[in-house]
């Protein structure tokens, strides 16, 4: 019979009532191990009864089973459906332990983890899968894999040098079944699975294949993880090499830092520059030639070009717009230009990038055509007239379509011409440069170096130089002043020769008078100019304009206020560099006091009264805001605002405003003075109030509530950091100025007084 050790241990009990029965019997958490059978020997006539029963039984994966009528049996790994329980069971996973044990690819060495419990008991199977280095070096731990569980494998943290890692196989020379790294497997019981080496690759093969240019093309060997090296350049009549690349279209372009790690093929790309073909074509109206130039890719979009043809035979039964030559994009809004017939003879339109930027011109009469593009001006010549200047276009949108004669390539052609062209000659050219450079001559800061196209009218750039209590005056070519002088963002044409550099020289004066100029900004009143004297301080003339029901601010050099602020009679210098210049400052009011009598506010709109209440003109002044709570609409927005008085640019958030709470269970005021947390305030009250009043008086603002008294809310004195934000009722605003937190109901008797 065959020999079996296995152990039951008790563990922590569980009572178990076996199926129709009365008596109870305790069987409890049992482990229980099944090794490997010592030896074999003929199944005596019991046994053959219990393999009998096991074979009845229903052994499936993962389902749930019951073994009476109240209650079921479920399993982790694999069910069995017993006719009996108790002993019986134990008996025929002792059976299943010894058939798993005797399988020839060991699928279940042991079992763990059976549990009894109230007619039913799980069972855990697992398997090892064994990693050998197969004559790599390291150590790897067997990994134990549940049964039923898709499940990766370890990686492999064996190493061998000269060799990289190939994966898993089930046989040392790699004739079994190939895992590769972290493979998921499923039930395949106990394995050993032997790392697969394949030798590392010291050199790799670099070719290089010119795509008909000429040149030292020769392949070579470069060791891996090594530059490339120096590149091959070629040549090919017509056209510019562009360089080496990873694909014969698109890819990346390469240098010679370009790192080796495996054999590789680089392909040469190139750009045509020209075309002639003095024969030319005679076009059936069924036909077209692509020249292969691209006018208007990323590269040439910044090179000169020149076309030139002869027409001759042009067909009367021409289709619409039949097409001579065509450089356009035919994608909204067209970008390019095209020559092509129209019912009164022949007609030149250009377009840059958007659509209502265009030239066109009619042509009668047309033998000789000559398109060209100098320093982005497009200009033709019909015959042997002048060239007509048709405008500027700088093609900040480029495309890559190319020159066609003879029609119009859309997806499909279209738009054929019927008629001769001879003579064709195109031609592409990078246009010539002079540099300038600028030097701050005593002056302090950088400015880089401009480049200005040969024939290019261009202004100079503006001056980035300072320096202390000197007025820049312009640009000279001497240091001393004695060469040739430039105004600064003067526009200029050929100032040095093609290739050459022209340095200009910041020019320095302290010989400066200018005025100000003061601007009532809507007030009444008068105010004298003031001079000034470059270099030296002096206070600004105080203000005695005025407005009616408005504080004045301050001054700006804007009437709306986005300019540079100034503060009435504060001490200034150098507001200019300009010798008799005159400096223009704006009085900017902000209103003194608002009311309305009422406002319904729907949840999307707010009042803005323009009172300004913490300038600098009005920071340290008292006022009063009240309004009257009519109705409130049920579901308002989170902290919904009442009146807002706050700056929500950033923390400490300063200023006053009146909300709901963030629950919306009271009305709140808010009162922050800086970032001292002594110095805000944040109180609920309820929401029944109907009268609200806020008020500062000597820096300190107090709440009143209906008919109630004044109460002390919070001292802030301390506020000395200013702000633009005006009394707003209805919302709150953003930090960017937007409207938020909106209020939705009826507020009446709306005022706000600064005093």
């Amino acid at each position: 019979m065959f020999l079996l050790k296995y152990e039951i241990y008790r563990k922590e009990e569980v009572r178990l009532s076996t199926s129709g029965k009365n008596r109870k019997r305790t069987i409890t958490r049992i482990e229980m191990q099944c090794p490997k059978l010592f030896e074999k020997k003929p199944v005596d006539e019991k046994l053959q009864r219990i393999i009998k029963f096991f074979k009845k039984s229903n052994i499936t994966s993962g389902k749930r089973y019951s073994t009476s009528r109240k209650k079921a049996i479920s399993f982790k790994k694999i069910a069995v459906q017993p006719r009996r329980v108790g002993m019986t069971i134990i008996v025929a996973i002792l059976l299943l332990c010894i058939i798993f044990s005797t399988n020839s690819k060991n699928l279940l060495a042991y079992f763990t983890d059976i549990k009894f419990l109230n007619n039913f008991f799980s069972i855990n199977a697992e398997y090892i899968v064994t990693f050998d280095s197969n004559t790599g070096t390291g150590t790897m731990p067997a990994q134990t894999v549940s049964y039923n569980v898709a499940t990766p494998l370890d990686n492999n943290v064996y190493t061998k040098e000269g060799y990289f890692f190939a994966g898993w196989n089930t046989s040392p020379d790699g004739s079994g079944t190939p895992y590769a790294q972290g493979a998921p497997i499923t039930n395949i019981g106990d394995i050993t699975l032997y790392a697969q080496w394949a030798p590392l690759q010291t050199e790799a093969l670099v070719t290089f294949l010119h795509n008909d240019g000429t040149g030292n093309v020769e392949s070579r060997t470069v060791s891996i993880n090594e530059q490339v090296g120096t590149l091959p350049v070629l040549t090919r009549t017509d056209y510019e090499f562009l360089g080496w690349y990873t694909e014969e279209t698109g890819g990346t372009k390469i240098s010679e830092n370009e790192i080796i790690t495996q054999d590789v093929t680089y392909y040469g790309r190139w750009n045509r520059l020209h075309y002639d073909n003095a024969e030319g074509f005679v076009f059936d109206g069924s036909y077209f030639f692509d020249t292969d130039i691209r006018l208007f890719n990323d590269i040439n979009i910044g090179k000169n070009f020149e076309i030139s043809f002869e027409l001759s035979d042009i067909a009367a039964n021409q289709k619409n717009q039949a097409t001579i030559l065509n450089s356009m994009q035919e994608v909204s809004p067209y970008p390019g230009f095209v020559f092509r017939v129209q019912s009164n003879g022949t007609q030149i339109e250009f377009n840059a990038p958007k659509i209502s930027n265009k030239a066109g011109l009619s042509i009668t009469t047309t033998n000789k055509v000559t398109i060209k593009r100098i320093n982005d001006v497009f200009s033709i010549q019909i015959n042997d007239g002048n060239f007509q200047e048709l405008g500027k276009y700088n093609y900040d949108k480029t495309f890559d379509e190319t020159v066609v004669l003879g029609a119009s390539p859309d997806v499909n052609p279209i738009r054929y011409f019927k008629g001769t062209l001879t003579n064709i000659n195109i031609d592409l050219w990078e246009p010539d440069f002079y540099t300038v450079k600028y030097e701050a001559n005593g002056g302090t800061g950088t400015m880089p170096d401009q480049e200005i196209r040969i024939d290019e009218n261009k202004s100079l750039s503006a001056n980035a130089f300072t320096r202390e209590d000197w007025a820049f005056t312009g640009w000279n070519t001497e240091p001393d002043g004695n060469g040739t002088a430039y105004s600064d963002k003067e526009a200029v044409t050929n100032i040095a020769q093609a290739g050459e550099n022209v340095t200009l020289y910041a020019q320095w004066t302290q010989d400066v008078n200018y005025s100000v100029r003061f601007n009532s900004n809507g007030g009444t009143g008068t105010m004298p100019n003031q001079n000034f004297e470059y270099a030296i301080y002096q206070n600004l003339s105080s203000n005695v304009f005025e407005k009616t029901n408005s504080i004045f601010m301050g001054w700006n050099t804007k009437a709306d206020g986005s300019g540079t602020d100034y503060l009435d009679g504060q001490s200034v210098k150098n507001l200019t560099q300009t010798n008799g210049g005159v400096v223009d400052l704006y009085a900017i009011w902000t209103t003194k006091s608002y009311f309305a009598a009422e406002y319904v506010f729907d949840g999307t709109n707010y009042v803005d009264t323009n009172v300004y209440l913490f300038e600098p003109a009005t920071i340290n002044r008292d006022f009063e805001i009240s309004f009257e709570i009519t109705t409130m609409d049920p579901g308002q927005n989170r902290q919904a605002t009442f009146m807002n008085a706050m700056d929500e640019t950033g923390a400490p958030y300063p200023g006053v405003v009146y909300r709901l709470s963030t629950d919306g269970k009271n009305q709140q005021i808010g009162v922050n003075a800086d970032s001292n947390p002594d110095h805000k305030a944040e109180i609920n009250y309820g929401l029944n109030n109907v009268k609200i009043n806020i008020k500062r008086e000597d820096g300190v603002i107090y709440l009143k509530l209906d008919d109630g008294d004044y109460e002390k809310i919070l001292d802030m004195s301390t506020l000395n950091t200013t702000f633009h934000v005006p009394v707003t009722f209805g919302s709150s605003l953003t930090g960017s100025g937007n409207p938020q937190r909106f209020f939705k109901g009826k507020l009446s008797n709306l005022s706000v007084e600064i005093f």
